[in-house]
């Protein structure tokens, strides 16, 4: 923990009491040590759910700007059963022009917006339409 931010950004991040944690840091206070393992399980836990969920909208917003990537997706996606929806592609195209921001460590949350598209701009509508003729093309070649 040392190795990534100081004891006052750990007291402060995991709620805890700036002088317990430094006898913590320096391995003279046991009866924290079990307090502070599941404060930073629980923080960790959160890290990587956004991580992870701000990774996957990421990965979608570039398959959706990819006719190749995009159909391979779908074709995927109905593999497994699935269709696709044009309110799923709208999603894809709003996690594509939506600018990622830097996960904050100290409190880990996913870092986009509320997904929404909006087709109001020339380019957008473009991009729903180009994606929409994919899916209609494929849909249309077998």
């Amino acid at each position: 923990m040392a190795q990534i931010a100081t004891r006052e950004y750990w007291a402060e991040t995991l709620d805890l009491d700036k002088n317990q944690l430094v006898g913590w840091f320096t391995g003279r206070y046991k009866k924290l040590e079990g307090i502070v393992q599941e404060k930073v399980r629980d923080w960790y836990d959160r890290l990587s759910a956004a991580a992870t969920e701000t990774s996957m909208w990421t990965k979608h917003g570039k398959v959706v700007s990819d006719k190749k990537a995009f159909l391979e997706y779908v074709l995927r996606l109905r593999e497994d059963g699935g269709t696709i929806a044009d309110d799923q592609i709208k999603q894809m195209l709003a996690a594509y022009f939506v600018e990622l921001e830097m996960i904050d460590w100290s409190d880990p949350k996913p870092e986009y917006p509320e997904l929404v598209f909006e087709g109001t701009t020339a380019s957008r509508r473009l991009c729903l339409q180009d994606a929409r003729d994919w899916l209609n093309e494929a849909e249309a070649s077998g």
